[in-house]
């Protein structure tokens, strides 16, 4: 359990912190104390325990790296360990004390969020693991502090926000996904493998329209902004929202045949307001998480709530910058969140040698040039120095073949091949966090 608690405290350490603190790289201590957690489970008889507290320490270990093989079948083992010790809880077991209860709601709450998440991450072609939770109740809203090992009953539940603020949100999304009329064909529509009639853009915007009045009534209007876990929830909220209506409205979901739950719209049929509304919610995403990250102690908690740079929207922001009609006050606005990206993320998303972190460098590239270059911008334009440092890296590269994510960004010149774009997401080895 230490070690787990070690490596995922690690997570949110940035790289200049670690060598400030502890003289030494993000890196090599994440290794170290990884490697030690293995060890340990292994030692815990991972593949034949029945003990809930290694199931814990497994599912801590877990959230500290998502992204990899070895996690998910991490999360298989995890999964036969939570049937075999009775999880999800549905009734009361009187061997089991009303404390312990508690605490297997929530890690079975976690649990499942974190596999719906790493199975549609890593095999992009899988059916979602979203099964009924109809009969499972969520975890109490009540602060760690009014739960105790030695307490006899549950304590009520408060009736506004708590420090279990973002989970609950989380699980009332499931929960009404589950319960409602479309939430369920909401969720299968947006997945690229689903094999149902999904819904068309308009429903699917209704639809997203409803989760969001949903969410606003049960939690965001208890919000104060000013308290900073509520104000991590808010910007997770927007985000979370901006990302869904991007989605739903991506160019590949427009130009798909209505066989298929698209629009069958000709990409030379898409007009201007179309694209800024594109435009503006890929805008909205990368704002929500900017925001997150100017706050040390939001941007700690984000890099365990939602830590994956949104690189769809990211990759879409870039794109139109390229686009003469794309100036203003929402151009400006968007250079300078790719700036602070690059400034939180440290230089590992456009400074890695990989194909993919290049392609990204020359989009930033050709997105920037088109901004100087443009003749209705009369003054001078400072060089901001992640520019520089792109252009440094494009000068040095000899002869190699340029990378282009041309073809991934603009319906008029896109090949929308599922396969390629769950792939193009899997970057293996670039620090997001």
């Amino acid at each position: 359990m230490v070690f787990a608690i070690y490596t995922l405290a690690m997570t949110s350490v940035s790289s200049s912190e670690c060598s400030s603190i502890f003289s030494e790289s993000r890196s090599s201590l994440l290794e170290r104390y990884r490697i030690a957690a293995l060890r340990a489970l292994v030692l815990a008889d991972i593949f034949t325990t029945r003990d809930f507290e290694v199931l814990q320490a497994l599912v801590l270990y877990l959230f500290s790296d998502t992204d990899s093989k070895l996690s998910l079948s991490l999360i298989a083992i995890a999964s036969r360990i939570a049937q075999c010790i009775g999880l999800p809880p549905t009734t009361d077991d009187p061997s089991i004390t009303v404390f312990e209860t508690e605490m297997r709601v929530r890690l079975w709450w976690q649990f499942r969020g974190l596999e719906i998440c790493s199975v549609s991450l890593l095999i992009p072609h899988a059916k979602p693991p979203f099964t009924d939770h109809t009969g499972i109740r969520a975890p109490l809203n009540v602060n760690d502090a009014d739960l105790h090992p030695a307490m006899a009953e549950l304590p009520v539940a408060q009736p506004g926000p708590t420090e279990m603020l973002f989970p609950l949100i989380k699980f009332e999304a499931i929960q009404w996904i589950q319960t409602s009329l479309r939430g369920k064909r909401l969720f299968q529509s947006l997945h690229p493998t689903a094999s149902i009639k999904r819904l068309t853009t308009g429903e699917l915007n209704e639809t997203i329209d409803d989760l969001q009045r949903h969410i606003d009534a049960r939690f965001t209007r208890f919000l104060d902004d000013r308290i900073p876990l509520h104000f991590l929830a808010l910007n997770l909220i927007r985000s979370f929202f901006s990302n869904m209506r991007l989605k739903a409205n991506h160019p590949r979901k427009r130009l798909e045949p209505k066989s298929s739950g698209g629009d069958s719209v000709d990409p030379h049929e898409v007009d201007q307001e179309e694209l800024d509304a594109w435009f503006d919610s890929a805008l909205q995403v990368l704002e929500s998480r900017a925001a997150i990250s100017q706050t040390v102690f939001s941007s700690r908690l984000y890099a365990h709530m939602a830590g994956r740079l949104d690189m769809d929207a990211l990759i879409y922001v870039l794109s139109d910058l390229r686009q003469p009609q794309r100036l203003g006050a929402k151009a400006d606005k968007a250079w300078k969140l790719v700036g602070q990206i690059y400034s939180t993320c440290q230089g590992s998303t456009f400074g890695s040698d990989s194909s993919f972190c290049v392609a990204m460098g020359d989009l930033v590239l050709e997105a920037w040039n088109a901004r100087v270059q443009e003749p209705r911008i009369t003054q001078d334009i400072e060089v901001p120095p992640y520019i520089q440092t792109l252009q440094a890296a494009r000068a040095t590269r000899e002869g190699g073949e340029r990378h282009s994510l041309d073809e991934l960004v603009r319906p008029e010149m896109i090949d929308w091949d599922d396969a390629y774009w769950g792939t193009l997401y899997n970057v293996t080895g670039v620090n997001f966090l």
